[in-house]
């Protein structure tokens, strides 16, 4: 296993001085998992047998309904459409927890809180003790009596992270995903510091203000850090842009002998439309910053900024291991159990089926054979999980 010395742990840890206690042991806990997954990963490329042990993460759709139309947002094509077998009720996700023993989770959509039985879910959740790691939403719709639950929820240590999506000053971010969302999502955002103040603990902390690097915004991506200080957040993640060639997607249907066009939900473009150099100008003004605010960011994948033009060359072969379908499995609105974020190629459906049944069938370990023994698959290059096996 992966041994830290004490200078880079610390780098690793970021600013301890601007986390809380719980926030620092929290990071601790994170690094752990990290180097016991990479442990793992090791091991797994070695056996290369495709076999998982059990389930690390669990990510839940718990919607396909949104109120915005990002660009770049690789759900775009299955947002907003009837789902088959319709959604999840409270009553069956509650029966999928219970009977999976299932006790963190990570809750996203499409938008978490278009989800109109959403209060009720977290109440049940509340009552089990069961953990909601992050919490994704554009912040458009956060209300006080919203804002009152997440509160409560972090402060009796039940929801760790909670991420807001900005991706620029106002005019960027609304031209990105549409007109009056960056007032919207800051007032929401607001709204919800506002109320983890006066749980107190350092509650704050908990925020994380993700911005995906685009077209649009590349070139301003030091302005991101300026927004976290205005807004008093203390965490940024800042995506590379995950998208795909048509190229990579033809090479990936011929590996998996795949007909299905909808099963890759990735941004699929011929040129990102980034000019690099500006973007490498751009991150040295962002890393000046968060250091000069004491501000904690993370950039995924992790990619060292220097070297960040791999990334946007149709050329780019990563020295690096996939590990979401092996540690991470992501379950759609109505349950259905997808190979992972990005492929969603059905494995399973936890409607019918425990997913210990699932998570080691022929069909789900026959895909990760195929990933282990021939190398990521080509559409997986720029995923954001990459970092995670480095």
């Amino acid at each position: 296993m992966e041994l830290l010395t004490r200078s880079r742990l610390l780098r690793k840890l970021g600013n301890v001085q601007a986390l809380s206690p719980s926030t620092w042991h929290r990071r601790l806990d994170e690094l752990a998992a990290s180097a016991r997954e990479r442990y793992h990963v090791r091991t797994i490329y070695t056996r290369r047998s495709g076999t998982a042990p059990p389930v690390r993460t669990y990510y839940f759709d718990v919607t396909t309904l949104c109120n915005l139309r990002c660009d770049m947002c690789y759900l775009r094509d299955v947002l907003n459409k009837k789902v088959e077998g319709g959604a999840l009720t409270n009553e069956e996700f509650l029966h999928i927890i219970d009977r999976d023993c299932i006790r963190r989770v990570n809750l996203i959509g499409g938008e978490p809180f278009l989800r109109k039985d959403l209060p009720e879910l977290l109440n049940e959740f509340e009552r089990r003790g069961v953990v909601c790691d992050a919490f994704t939403t554009n912040g458009t719709l956060v209300t006080e009596e919203r804002a009152a639950q997440i509160a409560r929820l972090v402060s009796r240590g039940l929801m760790s992270s909670i991420t807001f999506s900005i991706d620029g000053p106002g005019p960027i971010h609304d031209h990105i995903r549409g007109k009056g969302t960056f007032d919207k999502a800051t007032e929401g955002l607001q709204i919800l510091r506002d109320h983890l103040l006066r749980v107190g603990g350092g509650a704050e902390n908990h925020l994380v203000l993700n911005s995906v690097i685009c077209a649009e915004n590349y070139e301003v991506v030091d302005n991101v850090a300026d927004m976290a200080k205005r807004l008093g957040v203390n965490n940024i993640c800042l995506c590379h842009l995950m998208y795909t060639t048509p190229e990579e997607v033809e090479e990936t249907n011929a590996i998996l002998g795949n007909r299905d066009p909808d099963i890759f939900q990735m941004h699929i473009t011929p040129n990102p439309g980034i000019d690099v150099n500006v973007l490498k100008r751009s991150l040295r003004h962002f890393r000046r910053k968060v250091e000069r605010y004491g501000i904690n960011a993370m950039t995924r994948p992790n990619v060292p900024d220097e070297s960040i033009e791999s990334i946007y060359s149709p050329q780019y072969a990563p020295c690096a291991r996939c590990v979401q379908p092996f540690f991470i499995t992501r379950v759609g609105t109505s349950g259905k159990v997808y190979y992972c974020t990005f492929i969603r190629k059905e494995m399973g459906d936890l409607r019918h089926q425990p997913l210990s049944e699932i998570w080691n069938s022929d069909q789900f370990v026959q895909h990760r054979r195929l990933m282990v023994r021939g190398g990521v698959f080509p559409i997986c290059k720029r995923c954001c999980k990459m970092y995670l096996a480095r």
